[in-house]
């Protein structure tokens, strides 16, 4: 998404502003969400435990018979759809333009057809998603979600920041981000970015595995051969990263494999022409990523 910004674009005012925005919403939800599952519990004389749900049934069961309870319901429940369908589409677009833009990077013949590659990334996930639509999609859909994110959102954290600051280093970091905005990443950034951040990532990940349990929807157990074919969904996300990794070592110049294996890890040459810090006209850099 970065890629779309000017070249002396404020990031690190961008970072904060989006972090401190998601933080607050998320309170601020909360609060919200809980204030009206307590009200409806006082009206009816149980307990909020009553109302104990998690997953999609909380949000298309419990909470929408909630909003049935309160003043005006047609019109609760119609914004909180409404919410739920803004929340679902600004959710997919970084996911489709993040494909989009790295088959139009692969493919530079391609890219003067955007409508091709849209095509190619959109029209395999309409026929994907139409498997959610049946008597089964619930089912189908739980499973997705309970190993599409486990455990490879962690991984990909701290693979970031281990690429970010110690392979590509943060001195480069600073000197690039110097370049764009005239002023310097603070220090607490950098010794986050470097220790904090992947050690919070790694116990995230130590814990995710620890607290793993098979999944499962309402009372319905799912046998093996579909937990077998949800790891096989969480492990499709990442068997790409060993095997760019080990392909983009084995076709580095180098005579021995510790030679290539250094060279892999340093910046190519397009990027480094690309981030010259003598480089000052905006139209001649490239700061896609």
């Amino acid at each position: 998404m970065a890629g779309h910004n000017k070249f002396n674009n404020n990031c690190f005012r961008d970072a904060v502003t989006l972090v401190a925005a998601v933080a607050l919403t998320s309170v601020y939800i909360g609060f919200a969400f809980f204030a009206i599952m307590g009200h409806v519990a006082y009206q009816r004389g149980v307990t909020v435990e009553a109302f104990q749900s998690s997953g999609y049934n909380l949000g298309f069961i419990t909470y929408p018979e909630a909003l049935g309870s309160l003043p005006l319901p047609q019109m609760w429940s119609a914004l909180s759809f409404l919410t739920l369908i803004t929340l679902g589409i600004d959710s997919l677009l970084p996911c489709f333009e993040i494909a989009i833009t790295a088959l139009s990077d692969q493919f530079p013949s391609l890219s003067r057809q955007r409508w091709v590659i849209i095509l190619m990334v959109l029209v395999p996930c309409f026929l994907l998603g139409l498997l959610y639509m049946t008597q089964g999609g619930m089912y189908m859909l739980t499973l997705v979600d309970w190993y599409a994110f486990f455990p490879s959102i962690a991984v990909f954290g701290m693979l970031e920041c281990i690429v970010v600051s110690w392979i590509y280093g943060t001195h480069r970091v600073e000197k690039v981000v110097n370049s764009m905005w005239g002023k310097t990443v603070p220090r607490v950034m950098t010794f986050s970015l470097k220790f904090i951040s992947p050690g919070l990532l790694l116990i995230i990940f130590c814990y995710s595995l620890y607290s793993y349990r098979p999944p499962n929807y309402g009372d319905y157990i799912y046998p093996t051969w579909a937990t077998g074919l949800g790891w096989m969904i969480s492990f499709a996300s990442i068997l790409p990263l060993p095997v760019v990794f080990i392909w983009t070592v084995y076709k580095t110049e180098g005579h021995t494999v510790k030679e290539k294996l250094k060279n892999s890890m340093e910046p190519g040459t397009h990027w480094r022409l690309s981030s010259s810090f003598a480089v000052t006209s905006e139209t001649a850099v490239d700061t896609r990523i």
